[in-house]
C-alpha cells in the first residue's frame, strides 16, 4: 500500500507498506518503507526512521482462490520522519497493489492496482 497526499504528482516521499506470507514456512513479512526518489523506495530504518507498525498479522481466506490478507495498524501521526503524517481534514491517496504467489519475492510485479481517496 502506498500513501501520499491527494494532490501529489510523483511518488517521492510517499509512504509504502509492503509484505508477504511465505506459504512454505508460514512466516509473514511486513515492511515500512518510503520513496526516497520518484522511482526508488528504501526502508524507513535505512532512511533514519523506524518501523511504525502497532500490530501486524496475516490470515488466509479460502474459497475458489486462496487469498492472503496482510493486516496491520499504525498511528495517524507516527512521529517518524520517513512516514506521511496523516492529519484530520486532509485528503490522502491510497494505492493498493496485489501480486500473485511468489513466496517471499517482494519484487513480483503487481497484478492488480486500485486507488482511492480518503478524507480524514
Amino acid at each position: 500500500m502506498k500513501i501520499l497526499s491527494a494532490d501529489q504528482k510523483n511518488m517521492q516521499g510517499a509512504d509504502v507498506y509492503s509484505g508477504f506470507k511465505n506459504d512454505k514456512n508460514k512466516e509473514t513479512g511486513l515492511f515500512d518503507c518510503f520513496y526516497q526518489t520518484d522511482k526508488s523506495s528504501i526502508s524507513d530504518v535505512q532512511g533514519g526512521g523506524q518501523e511504525s507498525f502497532l500490530a501486524k498479522d496475516s490470515f488466509e481466506i479460502f474459497g475458489v482462490n486462496k487469498v492472503t490478507v496482510l493486516d496491520f495498524s499504525r498511528l495517524l501521526n507516527t512521529g517518524d520522519k520517513c512516514d506521511v503524517q496523516l492529519e484530520e481534514g486532509k485528503t490522502y491517496r491510497f494505492i493498493l497493489e496485489t501480486s500473485g504467489s511468489g513466496d517471499d519475492d517482494l519484487l513480483t510485479e503487481p497484478i492488480k492496482t486500485t486507488e482511492f481517496l480518503i478524507k480524514l
